[in-house]
């Protein structure tokens, strides 16, 4: 799916050793500070940064960065280390979301995007931004997950 996209303001951290299968909520309990400065947070508003890869499991994927957008333009308290204010870019984003309740469901939908990138000679100007929510239902866990490339116009 084709969308056109406003800039998003975000706070990053970098992080290392993370990727889909080992993030938890805890992983972005740092972020947490930050939403009275910001007068919160997206609802559900989370994310991952990582780079358009052949990726063969969903091991081999590491996260570069974690996420979360502002909702204002607010002065902050000061970020930590490792983590700064940065601008997902207003344009063109090639995406794909994700209804799943196994992780070879998203594993099968990143791969979807990539195939398709691959394909159709798609010329990436970023790398993935991933956003996900996770939803409980009865006993299940439902993670709905978006992940999106900027794409030249």
């Amino acid at each position: 799916m084709l969308l056109e996209k406003e800039e998003i303001k975000i706070i990053q951290k970098r992080v290392q050793g993370l990727g889909p299968q080992n993030t938890f909520n805890s992983s972005f309990s740092s972020f947490r500070k930050y939403g009275p400065s910001t007068e919160g947070f997206r609802k559900k508003g989370y994310g991952s940064i990582f780079p358009i890869g052949e990726y063969k499991s969903i091991d081999d994927i590491n996260y570069h960065y974690l996420f979360t957008p502002l909702l204002s333009n607010k002065k902050m308290m000061p970020l930590e280390r490792d983590t700064e204010l940065a601008i997902l870019p207003k344009g063109k984003y090639l995406s794909i979301i994700c209804h799943s309740t196994t992780f070879d469901d998203y594993f099968q939908s990143l791969q979807k995007l990539i195939q398709f990138i691959h394909k159709n000679e798609v010329k990436i100007m970023s790398d993935i931004y991933e956003f996900f929510s996770i939803n409980y239902q009865s006993d299940e866990h439902k993670y709905i997950n978006e992940f999106r490339v900027l794409i030249e116009e």
